[in-house]
C-alpha cells in the first residue's frame, strides 16, 4: 500500500539499491500505484512521483532519475514529453498508456521518448520495457517501428531547399483548413471524430513542416507556399 505521505505532487519513496524512477501521471491512483508497485523490485532504489510537468521539473532539479515514466495518455502528454527532454536530454522517457495511433507514437518519437508501454500491456511488461529503456533499447512493437522507419524514408527523400505545400498530409490539410475557419482543437476533434491529443500532435507537425510558431500563422503560411510552390 502506498504511504500516506505522498501528499505532494512530488514525493519520494525509499526503495532498496538501484535505479531512480520519476513517474509522471495527472492520475494520482495511477502513479502512486505504479510507485508501489515499482517498490518491489529489487533493482530500483527510488520513485518520485509528479502529477505535471512543473512538478517534474521541480523534481528534476533535485534528483537525477534514472529513467522517467511518462502517461501518454493524457491529452498534452506531448508537450510534456518536449519539455522533459529539454529539461534533461540524457535520462531515458518511457511513455506509457500509450493509445495504437502510428502519428501518436511517431510524434512522441520526434518528442524524445525512447519507448512505449501500450495501455493494454501487463505488469511485468512494464518491468521488461524499464530494465531494455535504462539499457538504451529502442522499445516498441514491429509495427510502431515499421511506421518510424516509413517516416525516416519520407524525411529522407523530402527535398533540402525548402517546404512546399504538398508536404502536409491529407488529414493535415483538412485541419489547416478547420484552423483556418477559426476552431479549436476540440472543435477540429469533434469534426474529425478523433481525439484532441491527436489533433494537437497533428498541429505540432504542421507548425514544424511550415516553420511557425504559432497556430494563428499557418493558413496564412499556406497561401504563401502554395503561391511559391503551385502544385
Amino acid at each position: 500500500m502506498v504511504s500516506g505521505s505522498i501528499q505532494h505532487s512530488a514525493a519520494e519513496i525509499s526503495i532498496g539499491g538501484g535505479m531512480q524512477i520519476l513517474i509522471i501521471s495527472s492520475v494520482r491512483l495511477l502513479r502512486d500505484g505504479l510507485a508501489a508497485m515499482l517498490q518491489q523490485r529489487a533493482n530500483v532504489q527510488g520513485a518520485e512521483v509528479a502529477e505535471s510537468a512543473e512538478a517534474a521539473i521541480e523534481a528534476l532539479e533535485r534528483s537525477a532519475p534514472t529513467l522517467i515514466l511518462l502517461d501518454v495518455a493524457a491529452d498534452d502528454g506531448l508537450l510534456v514529453a518536449r519539455r522533459l527532454a529539454e529539461a534533461a536530454p540524457h535520462v531515458h522517457i518511457l511513455g506509457f498508456a500509450a493509445r495504437a495511433y502510428d502519428h501518436d507514437v511517431v510524434a512522441y518519437a520526434s518528442a524524445g521518448i525512447t519507448g512505449f508501454v501500450p495501455r493494454e500491456a501487463s505488469a511485468q511488461d512494464l518491468f521488461d520495457a524499464i530494465d531494455r529503456a535504462v539499457n538504451g533499447e529502442l522499445l516498441c512493437s514491429p509495427r510502431v517501428a515499421a511506421t518510424l522507419f516509413r517516416q525516416l524514408a519520407v524525411l529522407s527523400n523530402t527535398p533540402k531547399h525548402g517546404v512546399g505545400p504538398t508536404q502536409l498530409t491529407g488529414r493535415e490539410r483538412e485541419i489547416v483548413r478547420f484552423i483556418d475557419e477559426g476552431l479549436s482543437n476540440k472543435e477540429i476533434s469533434r469534426h474529425l471524430s478523433i481525439e484532441v491529443s491527436t489533433v494537437k500532435n497533428h498541429v505540432h507537425n504542421i507548425l514544424e513542416k511550415l516553420n511557425v510558431t504559432c497556430r494563428g500563422k499557418v493558413p496564412a503560411r499556406v497561401r504563401v507556399l502554395e503561391t511559391s510552390h503551385p502544385d
